[in-house]
């Protein structure tokens, strides 16, 4: 299997989310296989062309940002960025938005006339980044969160995700102990799915499937030591 769904309905989205046997979707891991064509064959799955894509830079935080026309191509074909964000949303049907991974975690994120994607790692999860872009879209579209729906994909699962003691306590800190398993294992995907619960989204879709646990099917920085490709979610609203 090249592609896979999240699990859940999102009405007026078509999305994908990508697997080690579709290729590597990042520029910065060239070494991994040329990501343009790669890209390409996403893009005409996707119903557009490799230049109404849109990415941002990934950087860990809880940064997000609303993406119009105007920002088309961005970080399609080069490493050059609209501003560095690990959660984007946009209400435009011409373009299309991604966002890589290699153990982080991918999320869509969809409500009516609009879509957005966020990418979260232990720190994007500590730093509130999904919560952030429900916020955002709730904020900048006149939405109730409970007309939203979540969709968390693939990423390091809870058995193979394990942090340092002065991590652990900042998960503790943060009300997240009971997310913090034996040998300081930690549960990332119910972190998120409690956060978009609390958040007051109307449905919540988590895939369960581990980066690390597979690795004919997905990339894994921890999994090879950080020398890996990217695996994407890729989305866009379709025309009402």
């Amino acid at each position: 299997m090249t592609e896979l769904s999240l699990p859940g309905e999102y009405p007026g989205v078509l999305h994908f989310c990508t697997t080690r046997a579709f290729g590597n979707l990042s520029l910065g891991c060239s070494e991994f296989g040329n990501p343009l064509p790669v890209r390409e064959r996403l893009a005409r799955r996707l119903g557009l062309g490799l230049d109404d894509l849109v990415m941002t830079g990934l950087v860990h935080g809880n940064e997000v940002r609303r993406i119009e026309s105007v920002d088309r191509g961005i970080g399609a074909r080069d490493r050059r960025v609209l501003a560095p964000a690990d959660a984007v949303f946009t209400t435009e049907s011409d373009l299309w938005l991604l966002m890589t991974s290699a153990d982080c975690y991918p999320i869509l994120v969809s409500g009516p006339g609009c879509l957005g994607l966020a990418h979260a790692g232990w720190r994007g999860v500590l730093a509130g980044v999904l919560p952030a872009l429900i916020e955002a879209m709730s904020e900048a579209l006149g939405l109730s969160t409970h007309t939203l729906r979540v969709g968390i994909g693939p990423g390091i699962g809870p058995s193979h995700f394990q942090l340092g003691p002065d991590e652990i306590a900042q998960f503790r800190e943060r009300g997240y102990g009971a997310s913090v398993l034996p040998d300081r294992y930690v549960d990332l995907p119910e972190i998120l799915a409690g956060q978009a619960r609390d958040a007051g989204v109307g449905e919540v879709g988590v895939s369960g499937l581990c980066t690390y646990a597979e690795p004919g099917r997905f990339f894994s920085y921890r999994r090879e030591d950080g020398k890996t490709g990217r695996f994407g979610l890729a989305a866009r609203l379709l025309p009402s």
